[in-house]
Order: C-alpha cells, then structure tokens, then sequence
C-alpha cells in the first residue's frame, strides 16, 4: 500500500485502475496512512492528492473529513479538499461551510476560486452565484452554473433580470446545449423542467433584443442552433 501511495503522488489525475487498487484496502487503513503522509509531508500536492483519495470513500470518510477542515480549505488544497466533502458530507452540512470556505479564499478573482463548488451540484450555489457574480462576467460562472442543478426556472429568471446574471444565464445554457463532447465532466443535455422548444427560443430572442452585443447575440445563436437544429 505505501508503494501505492507513492505511485498516486506521481500522477497528474487520479484515475479509475489507481481508485480501485486504493480500494481494496479498508477505509480506516487508508485514512491512517494518509494521516501520517501529511503529516510527514504537510505540501499542498501530498495534501490534495490525500484528499482526491477520501473523495472515493464516500460517507466512510465523513469523519476524516471534518477533522481535516480547517486544513484543507487552504486556498492551496481547496479544490481538492471541496471535493471531498462533497463526496463524504451531507448537502446541508457541507454547502453552507464550502460557500463560506470560497468567499473567505484568497485570490484577486471569486469566479476562479468558486470552481472549487462544482461538485457540490446544488441549487443553493445557484442562490449564491446570484448573490455573489459582479461585472465583468466570466464564463466561469456559467459553467459552474451548468454544474449546480441548474433548472429552466432559475435561468429564465437571471435572463429576464438582465446583467450580470442575463450573461450567466446564457453561458450557463451554452454548457447545457451545446457543450463539447471531450468535457471531462460531463452536464446534462437538457435541463430538469425544460419547457417546450418554442418558449426556449422566444425567451433567447427577447434577451437578444434587450442586450444587442456580440457576447449575447453569438451566445443565442448558438443555442438557437443545438437546439433547432
């Protein structure tokens, strides 16, 4: 097993054949040895990695987790570490203190650090991306939008709004419909309470008329196209 560990430190992804080999151990064995490789070694990529690792423990990690808390919302292992309590901790404990964890970040742009939120898949970041985006608007939002259980609801309701959730909106729906088929995490085609084609393209054609840019018209057009298409 430490020979495995050590072969886990030295890929740029933790892939499938590494996540089943680590999981013929017991969980507790291998939250113990990952315990100590931190502690030995207290460097962000050790620590990330470590966390990618609980990830694929599930709720059996649930405890490890929150000991780790404060350690691994370092903006150096946050990423990693969200994913992991995402994983392991349940919705309502672990969103509020991951959106909390992401404001709290260092970094001259939140949009960057709230990427580390898309594993979350909760409707409760939609309520925070709507409270938090600013202009300018970076197509980040979007995607983490796209990532968030976004609904045909709630994206009406930022296109109607205008900026800056009207441009979140449309990139969000960029992700939906015309996504590239080499995302290594994939989004739903379609959204969970997808009205008809007909109020898609007319609510796409109002928000074209209202905010006449470039950014918006090649936006629309291209999901006017997936969609109609």
């Amino acid at each position: 097993m430490q020979k495995l560990f050590d072969y886990t430190f030295t890929r740029w992804r933790l892939e499938a054949p590494v996540v089943a080999a680590l999981n013929v151990y017991a969980p507790e064995v291998l939250l113990r040895t990952m315990s100590q490789r931190m502690l030995e070694c207290p460097i962000p990529w050790i620590e990330s990695r470590c966390f990618e690792v609980a990830a694929t423990l599930g709720p059996a990690a649930r405890d490890w987790v929150r000991a780790n808390w404060a350690n691994g919302t370092k903006s150096a292992t946050l990423y990693a570490f969200l994913k992991s309590a995402a994983a392991c901790l349940p919705a309502p404990e672990a969103v509020p203190q991951a959106l909390q964890a992401v404001e709290a970040a260092d970094g001259g742009d939140i949009s960057v650090t709230a990427l580390a939120l898309v594993d979350f898949h909760s409707p409760q970041v939609l309520d925070w991306i709507e409270r938090t985006v600013r202009s300018p608007v970076s197509d980040r939002w979007g995607y983490l939008a796209a990532r968030s259980s976004l609904t045909w609801a709630v994206a009406a309701r930022w296109l109607s709004a205008g900026r800056p959730t009207s441009l979140v909106a449309l990139d969000a729906l960029l992700n939906v419909y015309c996504a590239h088929p080499s995302v290594r995490h994939p989004i739903p085609a379609e959204l969970p309470d997808q009205p008809g084609t007909p109020l898609i393209l007319q609510t796409l054609h109002d928000a074209a008329l209202v905010d006449p840019v470039p950014r918006v018209e090649k936006a629309v057009a291209a999901i006017v196209r997936s969609i109609a298409g």
